[in-house]
């Protein structure tokens, strides 16, 4: 478009004219070469534009638009109904309609997906809500698959999202918040809390954050998680996503919040802990006793995948004398043939699991799931017959890679496969000494880190001991009186402990 023009537009859109052609034509000439449909609904006697109507193709819900507007519309002017009939039966007619007063706020909504109505002498416009965006079916994430609980996921329609939600927390203190970020995609924000739960500092400070925001398009949530991040260059994220409408809901009933992003299938919950990476809903689904002890086997797989292959190579590389003599002996006898140092070889093995774990992700289910299977069976393999590696090394990397797998969050995955291998180079470097400061290094880093405010080791650091009942293991619900400290209510319940 015409910069002058533009200009000339732009100071023509902050009203409605009452001129309905004025309002037809300045719309079409922000959307020209776009998909906007235009209906202008004319007296046939007297040939002029009563009513008009604006849409983008492909957004709207077309026999809607036929059925419940247009036939009313034009059944109306057969009739030379007063206008006020017209916009009250639209009114009554139409379940989400609400009345603009600008041509700009008119065409926020416009790309939104609802239709636009204009009327003939008045000075304002209706935008009626009857989107029929492509959309899938609710089904079971496949990132976040459970063995028990409901087996629904959210989708990439945030208004689909906000009811699945809605459907658990039957309440009215349930909250939702919306945004409007960026200046050209206009992507819709919603922040869902409970009202009573979140307390009003971490409340305004999300909204403080979202607010701030100034960017011309926000596409996906990851882009969101680092514009709203504490600490965007540390490898642990600070805010958890889920899919899962269950998860969310538990996380809100908490005292957190969560954000939905239009166009994504998950939910960004925070503040989020450390901890809460290393929970899932199963474990609430069975027993306690069960329900501790896959807890306790995650933070073990923690460690192994973390801290394995460090201390593997600081025992053969400088600290033999950690190891029995005979556990030495079959290490030294493994490696007889293999011409490279133990750090060489872990990074050699560590970055083809690395690239055979991306090669599966991106090849279609079945055949990712085989390539995956059959290339480290083979390349392992062929690594010990061709002398690249020993065989405890090709166990260690296995371990280490099935016990990443153990931890139910990717970004939890992601955070593991980074840290790994400073440890390592410590670890080559200055044997278990260096392992131990890398993870002296991690503990403070931790200690130190804050997600909207809160300590991000909490309950472990700072200690609380009420707290504990559900972090490393998970106690009978019955004895979870209280809910996190950093909630606005911690009284839970009281307990129902069933009395003999």
């Amino acid at each position: 478009m015409n910069p002058e023009k533009l200009k000339e537009l732009e100071a023509k859109i902050n009203v409605i004219h009452k001129d309905i052609e004025t309002n037809l034509l300045i719309v079409e000439a922000f959307f020209q070469d776009s998909e906007l449909v235009s209906k202008r609904i004319t007296n046939a006697a007297k040939k002029k534009v009563l009513y008009g109507l604006v849409y983008l193709d492909n957004s709207v819900d077309n026999a809607l638009i036929n059925r419940d507007v247009l036939k009313l519309i034009r059944d109306h002017v057969t009739k030379n109904s007063p206008r006020s009939q017209v916009i009250a039966e639209l009114e009554d007619s139409i379940a989400n309609i609400s009345q603009v007063y600008s041509l700009d706020e008119a065409m926020d909504f416009l790309v939104q997906g609802f239709v636009i109505f204009f009327a003939e002498g008045i000075d304002n416009a209706w935008v009626m809500e009857l989107r029929g965006f492509p959309r899938r079916a609710i089904k079971e994430p496949e990132t976040e698959v459970q063995a028990r609980g409901p087996k629904v996921g959210f989708t990439e329609i945030v208004g689909e999202n906000m009811a699945l939600l809605r459907r658990i927390i039957k309440s009215s203190e349930l909250k939702y918040k919306t945004f409007i970020i960026g200046t050209k995609s206009k992507t819709i924000v919603v922040l869902a809390y409970v009202e009573t739960l979140l307390k009003d500092d971490v409340l305004q400070e999300i909204e403080k954050r979202l607010n701030s925001i100034k960017t011309d398009a926000i596409i996906g949530s990851g882009q969101l998680v680092e514009l709203i991040t504490d600490h965007p260059g540390s490898p642990f994220h600070q805010i958890l996503r889920s899919e899962r409408p269950d998860r969310i809901a538990a996380d809100l009933l908490e005292g957190k919040a969560a954000i939905f992003v239009d166009g994504n299938p998950d939910a960004l919950i925070l503040p989020a802990t450390m901890p809460m990476f290393f929970t899932t809903l199963d474990e609430y689904n069975t027993t306690w006793l069960f329900g501790s002890i896959l807890r306790l086997i995650r933070w073990g797989s923690f460690v192994i995948a973390a801290f394995l292959p460090g201390f593997y190579i600081a025992v053969v590389s400088v600290n033999h004398e950690v190891l029995p003599i005979e556990f030495l002996i079959i290490i030294s006898e493994s490696r007889t043939k293999v011409p490279f140092p133990p750090i060489l070889e872990a990074l050699l093995m560590e970055v083809t699991i690395e690239i055979l774990r991306e090669a599966g992700i991106r090849l279609p289910g079945a055949l990712g799931q085989t390539i995956g299977i059959v290339g480290a069976i083979v390349i392992g393999d062929a690594a010990i017959r061709a002398g690249l590696a020993s065989n405890i090394m090709v166990i260690v990397v296995a371990v280490t890679t099935i016990a990443t797998f153990v931890l139910p969050v990717f970004e939890m995955q992601l955070s593991l496969r980074f840290i790994r291998f400073p440890l390592m180079v410590l670890a080559s470097m200055f044997g278990l000494v260096g392992l131990f400061f890398g993870i002296s290094i991690l503990i403070a880093h931790l200690s130190a880190m804050e997600t909207v405010g809160k300590p991000y080791l909490s309950p472990i650091a700072p200690f609380r001991t009420t707290e504990m009942q559900d972090t490393f293991v998970r106690l009978p619900f019955f004895s979870i009186t209280k809910r996190p400290s950093s909630a606005k209510d911690i009284k839970r319940q009281v307990s129902n402990r069933r009395k003999k």
